[in-house]
């Protein structure tokens, strides 16, 4: 199995604990890690088994070639997105907007799969699309200083560190991922829903 470390499972205490209710725990879940570690191939995946909305805080965030939105535009949109449905999956890089995200309680997913993988995934979506074979040199060199940045929103040191802290439901998957583990995630939960 690909989850190595997680905290306890999803149960009718965790939910009175943690939520302070009973009934079935709402299914929100954050995903968060480097570029190309599989952060939208996860959510995609969940999603597919869920038929939950997704969010993708990147592209939220990032304006692509248009000018970065308007930090409080992009949070309004965030905190409606999360307010306009009890179940639902966001996934990104932005640690102040993952910050932000882990208000909600939701299900914290961290792929960190190692520098291998991630740019090994990104050579990949580039033969996939003109404008993914483009922008390949700044991905990759993105992935690779995502494990050199300190204090940077966007680096590994940032995503551990609200890992570490956060003290609701938690996974960090590091090895490369797969997408059974979206039916194990998925029929996990929905085990404790029942």
């Amino acid at each position: 199995m690909q989850l190595n470390r997680s905290m306890e499972p999803l149960d009718e205490d965790h939910c009175k604990r943690t939520l302070g209710r009973t009934g079935a725990c709402a299914m929100k879940f954050l995903i968060v890690g480097n570029i190309g570690s599989g952060k939208s191939t996860l959510a995609r995946a969940l999603a597919e088994r869920s038929g939950l909305p997704v969010l993708e805080l990147d592209r939220l965030h990032d304006g692509g070639d248009a000018p970065r939105p308007d930090p409080a535009a992009v949070r309004a949109r965030l905190e409606g997105f999360c307010n306009a449905s009890r179940d639902w999956i966001v996934a990104g890089t932005a640690g102040h907007l993952v910050q932000a995200t882990l208000a909600w309680q939701p299900e914290l997913l961290f792929l960190n799969p190692g520098p291998v993988v991630c740019l090994r995934n990104c050579r990949e979506r580039s033969l996939d699309s003109r404008a993914a074979a483009q922008r390949l040199p700044e991905q990759l060199q993105r992935v690779a200083d995502y494990y050199r940045r300190d204090a940077d929103e966007n680096s590994l040191q940032t995503h551990r560190a609200i890992y570490d802290n956060y003290q609701g439901p938690k996974r960090e998957l590091v090895l490369p991922l797969r997408l059974h583990v979206a039916d194990e995630i998925w029929s996990a939960r929905q085990v404790t829903r029942e």
